[in-house]
Order: structure tokens, then sequence, then C-alpha cells
């Protein structure tokens, strides 16, 4: 069986070739976007989810699926990535799954819901919700004060 470890959102996670740890850069908690909520509105960015796997029988390869699923505020699934869960050589593994757009109808809390799949099973499993907070500030008014 895969055991999930930590999730983290990020700019970039990167590892280390000599150590094979991993830097993470630019970690994601909070958006100010200056504008208003759009359900058009996806925000280009760079943006890395990093997940921290173990076997939970060191000793016993295992072999899995992650999915991760941004979710809006109001419970919305707005997008969602695949990765597989490698540990057959292995008693760890870390996955860096990319995205660079996030589609942001809302202010408020959203999630990043990570989900495993363990070999031969159908169904899915949530481990961790990452939070990501937006915030939306109007435009400043160029012409706000001139004596209107």
């Amino acid at each position: 069986m895969i055991r999930h470890i930590w999730t983290v959102a990020c700019s970039r996670g990167v590892v280390d070739k000599a150590s094979n740890n991993v830097s993470l850069q630019n970690v994601l908690e909070q958006l100010t976007i200056i504008g208003e909520p759009s359900h058009d509105l996806k925000l280009r960015l760079e943006l890395a989810i990093v997940s921290f796997w173990i076997r939970s029988n060191m000793e016993q390869p295992a072999f899995g699926r992650v999915r991760v699923t941004f979710v809006s505020p109001s419970g919305e699934d707005l997008a969602s990535i695949e990765s597989e869960i490698n540990m057959l050589d292995h008693a760890r593994s870390r996955n860096i799954m990319r995205a660079g757009v996030l589609p942001l109808p809302e202010a408020g809390y959203y999630n990043f819901r990570v989900d495993v799949q363990h070999k031969d099973s159908d169904t899915w499993q949530q481990v961790a919700l990452v939070p990501l907070e937006v915030k939306f500030n109007p435009p400043s008014d160029a012409t706000e004060g001139e004596g209107n």
C-alpha cells in the first residue's frame, strides 16, 4: 500500500541530484488578483504540486496513481491531473505535477484535493486537502481624487 506524507503547492520543486532532496520554491498559500471574479478568469502561473509518498510496508513494493483536483470555494471540481506512483524499486516516491493555468471564478478558499488509487483498485481515496486563498481587489480608478 501507498501512504501519503505531504503535498505542497509551489512555483517549482527542484530535486538536488547529489542529495536526492527536494527544494520547494515560492510555496503558494494565497493569491491576490487585481480585478473582479469571473467564470472566464484563468490565471497563468508556474505551478507545481509536489507530493511525497512512502510504502506502508517498507519491504513490499507498491504501485498506484495520484490525482490532484482543483476545487472551488463553492465545491466545484475545476481541473484535475493524474500521475503514477511507482514504488516497485524504491520505498519512497516524490511526484511533481505541473500546471500552468488555474481557473478562478470566485474569491475564497480553493483546495487542491489529493486522491490515491492503489494498484488493482477502482476506487480513489482522498488523502489531503491543500488550501489556496484567493482574494480579489478591484482595480484602482486612475481618475479617483482628481476633483470629480
